[in-house]
């Protein structure tokens, strides 16, 4: 027996309990034209067999026209268990949790399939921004690569520019040496 059900036929149930003082499973089901819980009479019978094993409901046998019927009434011993039991639900655990489940037995598959997505799209943003990342550090390192190598052959130009003026130098002066007789005596 689903509890919501079972909490919502209870609280109609004991909404009504100064009425006849005594109920059949026929009025929780459409043959009632009175606002009820529209319940099958399979259902409507296991809320009052549940009713009556709890002891919230004696089971009687009143006369109606002339006729016997079966029917359940309110113990007014166990008011307090009334008053637990149609207390016991708010409007969150008796309507908004089990239709949630409710959705959730029928859409699981959707929501798995939307969590899925959802883990998916957050690792390629996480892989692109990793890639990303690594992409700027290469490139760090060659400019960093490509400005050293630059320096370096800036250096290498301005050294053989250098050298060749220190070997002029030195040509100019073997130069004079040979022209000047005089100093290789």
């Amino acid at each position: 027996m689903n509890e919501a059900v079972l909490v919502e036929c209870a609280m109609w149930i004991y909404a009504r309990k100064d009425g006849t003082g005594w109920w059949t499973p026929y009025v929780l089901t459409e043959h009632n034209p009175a606002d009820n819980p529209n319940l099958n009479i399979d259902e409507a019978y296991s809320v009052f067999a549940e009713l009556k094993r709890r002891r919230l409901m004696v089971h009687t046998i009143v006369q109606e026209n002339g006729v016997a019927l079966p029917a359940f009434k309110i113990n007014p011993t166990k008011d307090d268990e009334w008053q637990q039991l149609v207390k016991k639900k708010g409007i969150w655990n008796l309507w908004i949790v089990p239709k949630c489940m409710w959705l959730l037995t029928k859409t699981w598959l959707l929501v798995l399939f939307i969590a899925a997505v959802l883990i998916s799209e957050y690792l390629t943003i996480k892989v692109q921004e990793a890639t990303t990342s690594q992409e700027k550090v290469q490139n760090n390192k060659i400019r960093i690569e490509k400005t050293q190598f630059d320096r370096l052959l800036q250096s290498m130009k301005k050294e053989p520019s250098q050298d060749h003026t220190a070997n002029n130098n030195q040509e100019n002066d073997t130069s004079k040496i040979d022209d000047n007789p005089q100093n290789e005596r």
